[in-house]
């Protein structure tokens, strides 16, 4: 039988990780190290190579230019007598030919005895450069040009290298020299230029070691020693090349490149100052040393911490995770409620002109239903009736969506209501489905409109019904409950604190995420075609915003559905929240008593003509005197001329700058006494009428239902 490997033991795996954490940063600390050592001298070696193709396409052009002033002069004086050459416009041409270049300190011609016969600046007289290494290397022909060592001129006072070649001659015999002394200053100025950070040394230098121009200054030796990295390096390889060494001349260890300028025996060489370089690497090294010491001591402290306590730190991954799964739902619900919001927009738009359109439906209904006596059609406009009453229960699903249905507000005990409504929902879930109530005891009253509650719990019963098979048991629970910012944080009508929570639970199909997150939409169903509009859960969401509460539902696949209801609670001893604004019921004006009889006169205004002639029909039949207005505007140029209405009939929504309410303000500021009834399918801010004593009829409504509303207005008793 094989032999099973016996397993580590959490001390193992501790043990390795403790090593882990010590081998693991060191390591990385010190490939790190290693790979930014070898990475500095390669940026050193780019830093070089870039700069010394630089300085050598500059100088390279310096000494052309030199060697052109050179070829110019001789082409000058080539057929010129001594007696011209010697003369004042030779000095002068040469001493503008000078002005012209910045690289040129001055310009010579000397005769065959070194004497100079001429040049670009005033000279002492008797002024000979023989013995001068640049004189002496044209005596003998075979030199086409010389770069003479570095000197200070005796004329100028200036430091200098000289250019030179020899002067023509008819038989070739040395007739003297042309030289041109260039300014060793011109190019440590360029050189400081290129190296702007200072972490290099450029120079100019002969091929036998003769320097001749060099950044930064320094004491150093006129030349390089025969012994120097550079020469070698030049013997070696005498175009251009690169070599890493320890300089002859200040001791410093280089990256240095070199290239011959043009055909002179003259280089053009810069090389990297690598301890400056180093020293930063040495101080990022440090940095990271430091790091990595911090590292390690972080990862040590916390193997220890786990040591000590590894269920804490589970607990603590937990927790991490629970609030990174937290915020993301919260993001989620903040889009879903976004959404929701714009779909209560747009209900509350349709449900305003669905209303006004029923309104005059209903009225042209009862009045066929006056006319008409044969039953056919008698049976014809009760299908019809029907149709606009589900239509008017539609429009007013989209009100309790959108949150702007008027409520009746009363304070309700949740435990006696659910016990008298059980019977009702007992009848909705049909016998094949049980109901069983779970009411915590003790429970506190809430603040609802009891008629609007009980649609909602129907609803959701309903839903249960349908997503269950028969024999489902469905439980309908309450109890109190508490909720916090975090629970509300994508609902802005309620406020934290106690909830009575009535929750309705079923075993049924239950919904996807998916889906569950769009349960609240209008017009959104997950029942065949026909079966359902789709408003019962929207319904629901709108009546718990209104209210101030909140609703959440919990479904996942094949698992049920929760739906439940948060009613802010009334707690004993506290002043109960204010119910969401709706228009108080009216009293009567304290005014002059109103006519007896129906023979009052009404102002109606509406901007819809339909409207205006069918409440014009109801009233007239029942035996007022109307006036028509179509807007704010018409109505108050009407009542400023006659003030002799008993009643001013309005449509609260009208296109005009005077909507019903503005209209009703400034009516009452022209007559405290004037009566006021407002008309709406939706409305709102009605909140703004409080006070105003105004009763407001709901549209659609039928006639009965607007004279019922006109007489309560006016006093009347009612038949």
């Amino acid at each position: 039988m094989p032999q099973v490997a016996p397993r580590m033991t959490a001390r193992a795996y501790l043990r390795l990780l403790f090593a882990l954490s010590v081998i693991l940063p060191a390591t990385v600390f010190i490939a790190t190290s290693v790979e930014s050592y070898r990475r500095i001298w390669q940026d050193a070696e780019r830093h070089v190579d870039g700069t010394i193709a630089v300085m050598h396409e500059h100088a390279q052009k310096v000494f052309e230019t030199q060697e052109l002033v050179l070829d110019l002069v001789s082409d000058m004086i080539g057929e010129m007598p001594p007696s011209e050459v010697a003369s004042q416009s030779t000095n002068l041409s040469l001493r503008n030919l000078a002005a012209r270049l910045a690289q040129t300190v001055s310009i010579w011609i000397s005769d065959a005895a070194g004497s100079v016969v001429a040049g670009s600046i005033d000279w002492p007289a008797g002024l000979n450069i023989t013995g001068f290494d640049y004189f002496e290397a044209h005596r003998e022909p075979g030199q086409p040009r010389f770069v003479s060592g570095r000197y200070i001129g005796r004329s100028t006072g200036q430091p200098s290298f000289a250019l030179s070649r020899r002067r023509p001659s008819a038989d070739g015999s040395f007739n003297g020299i042309i030289h041109v002394a260039i300014s060793p200053v011109y190019f440590e100025q360029y050189f400081a230029l290129v190296d702007r950070e200072r972490v290099g040394a450029a120079s100019i230098f002969r091929g036998d070691g003769v320097m001749l121009a060099r950044f930064p200054r320094a004491p150093l030796p006129d030349r390089l020693s025969p012994a120097s990295p550079t020469l070698q390096a030049i013997a070696e390889q005498p175009v251009s090349g690169r070599f890493q060494g320890v300089s002859s001349l200040d001791g410093i260890r280089r990256v240095y490149a070199y290239r011959r300028i043009g055909e002179f025996d003259v280089y053009v060489g810069y090389g990297a100052n690598m301890p400056m370089h180093l020293a930063a690497w040495r101080i990022r090294v440090l940095q990271h040393g430091l790091g990595a010491l911090i590292v390690i001591l972080l990862l040590v402290g916390i193997t220890w911490l786990i040591s000590r306590s590894l269920a804490d730190r589970q607990a603590a991954l937990v927790r991490l995770k629970a609030e990174s799964e937290l915020r993301e739902a919260m993001q989620q619900k903040l889009q879903e409620a976004r959404s929701l919001e714009a779909l209560g927009r747009m209900a509350r738009g349709v449900a305003h002109d669905f209303n006004n359109l029923l309104t005059v439906v209903i009225g042209n209904l009862e009045a066929l239903g006056r006319e008409v006596h044969d039953g056919t059609s008698i049976r014809a406009l009760e299908a019809a009736r029907k149709a606009t009453e589900a239509g008017a229960h539609l429009a007013a699903s989209l009100l309790a969506y959108a949150r702007t249905q008027v409520l009746k507000i009363e304070t309700i005990g949740i435990a006696p209501f659910l016990t008298n409504l059980s019977g009702l929902l007992r009848g909705i879930a049909t016998p094949s489905r049980r109901i069983v109530l779970d009411i915590a005891p003790g429970l506190p009253d809430c603040e609802a409109d009891v008629a609007q509650l009980t649609a909602c719990i129907s609803n959701l019963v309903a839903n249960a019904r349908d997503a269950t098979q028969p024999g489902a048991t469905l439980v309908l629970a309450a109890k109190l409950t508490t909720l916090g910012p975090d629970d509300l944080s994508e609902n802005p009508a309620a406020q934290p604190g106690p909830f009575v929570a009535i929750a309705l639970s079923d075993n049924g199909t239950g919904m996807t995420s998916e889906t569950a997150a769009r349960a609240f939409e209008p017009f959104f169903t997950t029942k065949a075609e026909g079966e359902g509009s789709g408003l019962g859960l929207s319904q629901v969401f709108g009546l718990m915003r209104q209210l101030r509460g909140h609703v959440t539902i919990r479904s996942a696949l094949g698992a049920g559905t929760t739906v439940t209801l948060f009613l802010p609670a009334v707690m004993a001893g506290a002043a109960p929240a204010a119910a969401p604004p709706h228009p108080p019921a009216e009293p009567t004006p304290p005014d002059p008593a109103p006519p007896t009889g129906r023979s009052a006169r009404v102002l109606v205004v509406d901007d819809q003509a339909e409207i205006r002639s069918l409440v014009e029909h109801i009233l007239t039949r029942a035996g007022f005197s109307v006036v028509l207005a179509d807007g704010g505007d018409e109505a108050m140029r009407i009542f400023r001329e006659d003030r002799g209405f008993d009643l001013v009939l309005s449509d609260v929504m009208m296109p005009d700058d005077v909507d019903g309410v503005s209209l009703a303000r400034r009516l009452r500021a022209l007559d405290p006494s004037v009566r006021l009834l407002l008309m709406s399918g939706y409305a709102p801010g009605l909140e703004q009428i409080d006070g105003l004593r105004i009763s407001v009829v709901a549209k659609p409504f039928t006639r009965r239902k607007l004279l019922d509303a006109v007489d309560a207005v006016l006093g009347y008793s009612r038949a």
